[in-house]
């Protein structure tokens, strides 16, 4: 199969899964104009345009995959489908415009603490966030166990800045895609990632592209602490 058929039919998995079918969403979160994704999959060979290594890795960093993604071969993609889509996508809704002018104000769901990295790794041990100097209003739905860290360093810009609030929640599932905190080793503090899962194996990205490494295969000696949840907006 050539690489411009593999890369087109794994574009048609991400719209379907990520995008909810929708050109546009995915075109809307390249910058691009919606007719470039949809030329992709025109049925008119002379109009028909395909997936450039460029675009190909442009998706790979909005989407979260791991560099070349789009160029192999998935077990969970249907390669015989050809190039047509698995189905149309519908128009884009847009939810009615409120009758009011004033912003609706997300609900509180609870109050919970900053802590430090070195305290994030064994949060479990720490009862009732007793040792935060302060605390914060989680306004998604959280467990008990949430706490809040302070973003350090540039590993994960350009979408989580040096200084920024994170709010972390250990009982989010550690799925593929997340943005997670991890415990490598028993003695180490935790890190801020974002967490891939291929083959059955996983991994921990930096999304930063001059990070040095910025994919790690995480060992059996893993310690998860949890998902983020928040971060000015929901993740």
């Amino acid at each position: 199969m050539r690489i411009e058929e593999i890369r087109r039919q794994n574009l048609i998995w991400l719209i379907e899964q990520d995008y909810q079918g929708i050109d546009a969403n995915l075109a809307r979160a390249l910058a691009i104009q919606a007719s470039q994704i949809s030329r992709i999959f025109s049925s008119n060979p002379a109009h028909r345009r395909n997936v450039g290594r460029n675009l190909a890795q442009k998706i790979e960093r909005i989407t979260g995959k791991p560099d070349g993604w789009m160029d192999l071969v998935h077990e969970f993609v249907d390669y015989e489908a050809g190039i047509q889509r698995t189905r149309h996508a519908p128009a884009e809704k847009r939810p009615p415009l409120p009758h009011s002018n004033v912003a609706t104000v997300p609900p509180i769901k609870r109050v919970v603490p900053l802590i430090g990295w070195n305290e994030a790794g064994r949060w479990s041990e720490i009862k009732d966030g007793q040792q935060a100097l302060e605390k914060y209003l989680c306004p998604v739905e959280c467990s008990e166990h949430t706490y809040v860290l302070r973003v350090t360093g540039i590993s994960m810009e350009p979408r989580f800045r040096d200084g920024e609030l994170i709010f972390i929640d250990p009982a989010v599932p550690p799925e593929h895609g997340k943005f997670v905190i991890v415990r490598l080793e028993a003695d180490q503090e935790p890190v801020f990632r974002q967490l891939i899962i291929e083959g059955g194996r996983r991994y921990l990205k930096a999304l930063n592209e001059d990070w040095p490494e910025r994919v790690t295969e995480l060992g059996e000696s893993a310690v998860y602490c949890g998902g983020v949840i928040f971060k000015g907006e929901k993740i």
